[in-house]
């Protein structure tokens, strides 16, 4: 583990053919999804800083706030941003709030009330219809401000996401208070012409858990606040605060299997595995490929690209049961094969509990962060979003980081791949080839 991420290639491949024009707008018609020029994006590389930046821009809204998120805890997070949200409702903001009915379950109904009642419009996704329509969810997490600025990436609303690392405690957790902000994750804050497209996939949600219509801006407002101010918690950072990139092109692909039928998030993928040169470096927190992914990673090593995928071990999983893990882990013999480097991160500090992150870079030009996972359930059943960006600047700081969390890693290898007991072969064997396409 001390050795993992030591070999990582952190600068970007300048003359990558990702870069080039004639790709770009090959990957604008394979995913429906023309770029925007002149955003300016920093990376949020911890809760702290993403959590920060998020009460500064509601805390400083005079017009607007939309937030969408998968879950919205009735914890101390919770209960701060939804008495923000009450307080800039009280003040005449339009407030409005999406939540997913299954993933916000365990949310007391109160807390969605008292925002009701000082004014905040508030939306439960529940989605009706046969069995399988039913099993989808609303994995998208979007907060636009005042169609000025926006943030998006793999953090939901909770303690576990928002005081990852700091080593405080959230004490609404009760018996579960020292072990409950555990979840290692990445957002971006964005500004610029990106905004009024978050804000249009905001609106698309809002029209289909039958909100009320939303004008829709024509180009962006000014932020309501700054994106790299100096964070204002009382916390220490877990990671250095990244430096903003200024000026750069962008695309927010949405994907909602079930309203428009695409794949415009996988298309994204398979594109930048087989144009990519020199590196792929993937961090995701449910690896299960789908069969072309998994192709497309493995033609990606077979022809000389470092190709790096880091995932949960079944010791760092966030579910009862490890399914996902074992599920993911029946891939690893014909990735391994071609080449593909995996790791499974460790939890040897106390600090690593989960891996929730949806990043990926590529040749150190192309990176995203998002919800996505590389899974069937990503790709068939929830609606889900990922902001892309096109920066060698911004590739090198996604470089830094996936090398940083390599540490808390172990790499897989063929030779050991199988040394587990036989019920760990079962599992691996059970979860991978008939329970995988229903996780």
């Amino acid at each position: 583990i001390k050795n993992a991420g030591a070999d990582v290639k952190l600068e970007p491949l300048l003359d990558s053919p990702l870069r080039s024009p004639d790709l770009q707008k090959q990957i604008d018609r394979l995913t429906q999804t023309p770029r925007s020029s002149g955003n300016d994006v920093r990376i949020l590389g911890s809760g702290v800083q993403s959590f920060d930046v998020r009460y500064r821009l509601m805390a400083a809204a005079r017009r607007s706030i939309n937030l969408q998120t998968y879950i919205f805890r009735d914890d101390e997070t919770g209960r701060r941003t939804a008495d923000l949200l009450r307080q800039k409702a009280r003040e005449g903001v339009d407030v409005r709030v999406i939540v997913d009915g299954v993933g916000s379950q365990e949310t007391s109904s109160k807390l969605f009330d008292d925002m009701r009642a000082d004014g905040v419009q508030v939306r439960q996704f529940k989605p009706l219809g046969g069995l399988q329509r039913m099993n989808s969810r609303w994995h998208q997490k979007f907060l636009t401000v005042d169609d000025g600025a926006m943030v998006t990436g793999g953090m939901n609303v909770g303690s576990e996401y928002a005081l990852y690392g700091t080593g405080y405690v959230d004490l609404s957790k009760g018996p579960n208070a020292t072990s409950a902000c555990w979840m290692r994750d990445t957002d971006v804050v964005a500004t610029g012409p990106v905004v009024v497209d978050a804000v249009r996939a905001f609106v698309g949600s809002w029209a289909l858990s039958g909100g009320d219509s939303m004008a829709m801006p024509s180009q962006p407002a000014a932020p309501p606040a700054r994106i790299d101010g100096p964070t204002a918690l009382p916390f220490r950072l877990l990671r250095s605060t990244n430096d903003p990139v200024a000026g750069v092109e962008t695309r927010l692909l949405v994907h909602r299997p079930y309203e428009d039928a695409d794949t415009r998030i996988e298309d994204w993928y398979v594109a930048m595995l087989d144009n990519a040169k020199s590196t792929a470096y993937i961090s995701n927190a449910y690896f299960v490929p789908t069969e072309r992914v998994t192709r497309a990673l493995a033609r990606a090593a077979s022809r000389g690209v470092d190709v790096r995928v880091l995932t949960n071990s079944p010791n760092t999983t966030d579910a009862p049961l490890p399914l996902p893990q074992w599920a993911g882990r029946s891939s690893y013999e014909e990735l391994l094969k071609a080449g593909v480097r995996i790791y499974e991160t460790q939890d040897t500090s106390k600090v690593l509990r989960h891996l929730h992150k949806k990043t990926a870079v590529f040749d150190g030009v192309s990176s995203t962060v998002g919800s996505y996972n590389l899974d069937p359930r990503s790709a068939e059943l929830n609606s889900e979003d990922t902001l892309v960006v096109e920066s060698p600047d911004l590739g090198a700081q996604m470089n830094q980081m996936f090398a940083g969390d390599l540490k808390q890693s172990r790499e897989i290898i063929l030779e050991t791949l199988h040394n587990g007991t036989l019920y760990d072969r079962l599992q691996e064997w059970f979860y991978g080839h008939v329970v995988r396409e229903h996780l």
